[in-house]
C-alpha cells in the first residue's frame, strides 16, 4: 500500500467515524426536541382529559424540561455543529490528494493542522466548569496570586474605629 492510499484510508476512516458522531448528536438532539414537545403535549392532554391519573400527567410534565436540560447540558447540537465542520474539513482534504494533485507531504500536514486547531473547539461537558474546556492541548490558565495582606506593626497604635452612631428607636410596644 503506497503513502498516498495510506493517508487517503486515514483520510476516509476519520470521515466516517466523523460522519457517524455527527450523526449521532444531530440525532439525539433532534429527539430531545421531539420528546420535550410530545411530553408537554400528553401531559396537557392527560390533564384535560381526566383527573384520575394526575401523578402520571405530573411525571410526563417532567419530561420537557429533562429533555431540554440534557440537551443543554450535553451541548449535543453545538457537537453536531462541530463534528460537521470537521466532517467538511476532511472531505476537502481528501479532495486536494485524490483530484487536486496537491502533494501527499501538504495533505498530511493540513490534516494534522486540522486535529490541533479543532480540538479545543470541541464542546466539552465541563466548558461550563471555570470558564474554559478541560482538554489536553488547552493551554494553562496563569492564576493571578491573592493580594497579600499587610498588618499594622506591633508598635504602631491603630486607629479606633468610632461606632457608627445609630437614632434612638421607639419601642411599639
Amino acid at each position: 500500500m503506497s503513502n498516498d492510499q495510506t493517508l487517503l484510508a486515514d483520510i476516509d476512516a476519520s470521515i466516517r467515524q466523523t460522519r457517524f458522531a455527527a450523526r449521532r448528536n444531530y440525532f439525539s438532539s433532534q429527539l430531545m426536541f421531539v420528546a420535550a414537545i410530545i411530553g408537554s403535549a400528553a401531559a396537557g392532554g392527560t390533564m384535560l382529559v381526566t383527573d384520575e391519573y394526575r401523578v402520571l400527567a405530573g411525571v410526563v410534565a417532567l419530561v420537557p424540561g429533562l429533555c431540554l436540560t440534557l440537551n443543554k447540558e450535553l451541548k449535543l447540537t453545538a457537537r453536531a455543529n462541530w463534528y460537521y465542520q470537521k466532517l467538511q474539513r476532511l472531505r476537502g482534504l481528501r479532495r486536494q490528494l485524490v483530484f487536486e494533485g496537491v502533494a501527499i507531504e501538504r495533505v498530511s500536514r493540513r490534516m494534522s493542522e486540522l486535529e490541533i486547531t479543532l480540538e479545543p473547539g470541541m464542546p466539552s461537558l465541563d466548558d461550563d466548569v471555570g470558564g474554559e474546556a478541560l482538554s489536553p492541548s488547552a493551554p494553562v490558565r496563569q492564576v493571578a496570586s491573592p493580594p497579600v495582606l499587610t498588618l499594622p506593626a506591633a508598635n504602631q497604635s491603630a486607629a479606633p474605629h468610632a461606632a457608627p452612631s445609630q437614632p434612638a428607636r421607639a419601642n411599639a410596644g
